[in-house]
């Protein structure tokens, strides 16, 4: 079984089986009254646990995202992420991210598709999600669930590495 992650404070989870969506839900990471920063990425760490506990995670997809809203929500998605990896790591449990773009044109046609857009679909689509996070986590599990691998990446205006001597500083 395949856990399909939407990461961010608002977490958005689908699991899917053999192209079937099984389940899904969100899990607020909000920090609470009094905790301390790093409370977020505990709890997050034992919802993965629990996950695993249950006998429920073969494989973990997580939406890879390259631009965020601003500062904090990066610093966020990326610890979040390191909390992610680290745990498959140690579970050798196989993981890889999908991006934005692909899980959009998958749902909506368009990778330029707004948060509305993937609701709308999940709805058209049978699901109930709550938001768009666990919108986002069914596009993600539906899109996981066609077969679908992410392409080898290419580097755009990739040149050759050449070495060239420094010019010595004049006095």
């Amino acid at each position: 079984m395949t856990l399909c992650v939407d990461i961010g404070t608002h977490l958005g989870w689908a699991y899917v089986d053999n192209g079937v969506v099984l389940g899904s839900g969100t899990l607020d990471l909000s920090p609470a009254k009094g905790d301390r920063p790093g409370a977020r990425y505990a709890r997050f760490a034992q919802w993965l646990v629990g996950q695993r506990a249950k006998g429920r995670i073969d494989e973990v997809v997580y939406e890879e995202v390259f631009n965020h809203k601003g500062i904090g929500a990066g610093h966020i998605y990326g610890g979040l992420v390191a909390i992610l990896q680290c745990f498959c790591e140690e579970s050798h449990t196989p993981y890889r991210g999908i991006g934005v773009q692909a899980i959009k044109i998958h749902a909506t046609g368009s990778g330029r598709a707004s948060k509305d857009d993937v609701v709308l679909w999940a709805r058209s689509n049978g699901f109930r999600p709550v938001d768009d996070n666990e919108a986002d986590a069914l596009a993600l599990a539906s899109l996981v669930g066609t077969g679908y691998q992410k392409p080898p990446t290419k580097r755009r205006n990739a040149k050759p590495v050449t070495r060239t001597k420094r010019a010595r500083r004049q006095p």
